[in-house]
């Protein structure tokens, strides 16, 4: 009887673990899955956000010492010395390691989401139209083309993988890849570019999407690049593994290797400019108005309708932001962080251009025949005739920016002016001839 009643129990038990198993056997509703990404184009909508939040585009979230996707931009133009400002040590910092690391480990993951999008879509094929179905691989192979050229630019050969990883399904030895060489990267920065161009509808499905274009774009920076290292680089090293020419081009093979990837980028660019679809903005222009001219050239940056604008990435507070005017705003305009002001331009860049007065040797002319200083009744009086890419580019002092005039100045004079004002300056390294209230 015991054994009668023990054999049902069993039963019992075995019957409600299997029915547990088939019960907690479903899908959690938190995780999108295949067939929910892979369904439609709204859907892919989704997976091409977060490839294109990864793409390592050097933007508005890169800077050289912090690498990108930092929210810290400051004195971007301190590397080639038309401005500086508190942080400019760090702006000129080498490509490098500064709080984010080198960008290596970020690359793989968006290679993989890229690879698995190439393996998976085809399954999913059915639920797009040709054009849809074959503009979405197209972006796929724009995604690992531009990545392996982000990582071909910083480390020459790289390990190139094309399909999706898995472990620990494979062996952990067999997902060692090793670097190929800098030559190879570069045949697949030029591989992926031409697939892309390939399956890339001609125009963009969508703002901020790629198309054939841009990846004809693209590919001739590229191949440019690669031409250059090619006929140029004289630094070559070789893997510690697979002993292969990680750094460099085989010096038999170079010369040929340039010649390739010039006419590459030869080609591409001419294929852009015969499309006709791009121009030079000129929407408020006119060779006879200074300032619609000047207006023209602020509008080119910001209008997202320019004739100029090949791809373009939007940012929209708070969905996605950067850190460009919370850093570089002038003081004056200073927002609850507490930071401004972080990128002055030079004077050596200001001298750079016309419309005002200048000395002989092309520096800017404060003083006059007698060693004192030219007076103005305005503040805007010297920069008046300016020509307007100066203005556009540099924010003058009582120049109108986001509805204020702007005060930059060193202080207010209150001595006699009746004889001139004398330069105020710091004589042999003493203590300055003037005070400043």
């Amino acid at each position: 009887m015991k054994l009668k009643q023990f054999i049902i129990v069993l039963i019992s038990v075995s019957g409600l673990l299997a029915s547990c198993k088939r019960y907690l056997d479903v899908p959690p509703m938190n995780v999108v899955q295949d067939k929910d990404l892979f369904a439609n184009a709204a859907g892919m909508a989704v997976y091409m956000s977060r490839l294109y939040s990864q793409m390592p585009f050097e933007d508005f979230k890169y800077s050289p010492g912090r690498q990108f996707f930092d929210d810290w931009l400051v004195t971007p133009g301190a590397n080639e010395g038309s401005s500086i400002g508190r942080d400019a040590g760090e702006a000129m910092v080498s490509e490098g390691f500064f709080r984010n690391g080198p960008y290596w480990t970020r690359a793989y993951q968006v290679l993989r989401d890229a690879n698995r999008m190439l393996e998976v879509l085809p399954q999913f094929k059915a639920n797009f139209t040709q054009a849809e179905y074959e503009h979405f691989v197209g972006e796929g192979y724009f995604t690992r083309a531009m990545t392996y050229y982000a990582l071909a630019k910083r480390y020459g050969g790289v390990p190139i993988v094309k399909s999706v990883l898995n472990y620990p399904e494979t062996p952990a030895p067999e997902l060692e890849v090793p670097r190929s060489t800098e030559e190879e990267t570069w045949n697949q920065v030029l591989a992926d570019y031409d697939s892309a161009i390939v399956m890339l509808n001609a125009t963009s499905p969508k703002r901020g999407y790629s198309n054939k274009l841009v990846a004809q774009s693209f590919k001739s920076e590229a191949m440019l690049f690669a031409g250059s290292v090619a006929k140029y680089n004289t630094i070559t090293g070789f893997g510690d593994k697979s002993k292969v020419r990680v750094i460099g081009f085989d010096p038999a093979a170079a010369a040929a290797a340039s010649v390739k990837y010039y006419r590459e980028a030869y080609l591409s660019a001419r294929e852009v400019m015969k499309a006709n679809k791009y121009s030079l903005y000129k929407k408020k222009w006119s060779a006879t108005d200074k300032e619609g001219q000047y207006l023209n050239m602020v509008d080119m940056f910001s209008d997202i309708t320019s004739t100029e604008n090949i791809l373009i990435k939007e940012y929209k507070f708070p969905d996605i932001a950067h850190g460009y005017d919370s850093y570089n705003i002038p003081r004056q305009l200073m927002g609850g962080n507490g930071y401004s002001a972080g990128n002055t331009p030079t004077l050596d860049f200001v001298e750079l251009f016309d419309g005002f007065e200048k000395n002989p040797d092309g520096t800017i002319k404060v003083l006059d025949a007698n060693g004192k200083y030219l007076l103005f009744d305005k503040v805007t009086d010297l920069f008046a005739n300016a020509e307007p890419r100066l203005r556009a580019y540099v924010i003058l002092p009582g120049e109108v920016f986001k509805g204020e005039a702007i005060d930059i100045r060193r202080g207010i004079y209150t001595g006699d002016a009746s004889g001139g004002i004398n330069p105020l300056r710091v004589v042999n390294g003493g203590g300055p001839n003037y005070t400043v209230s």
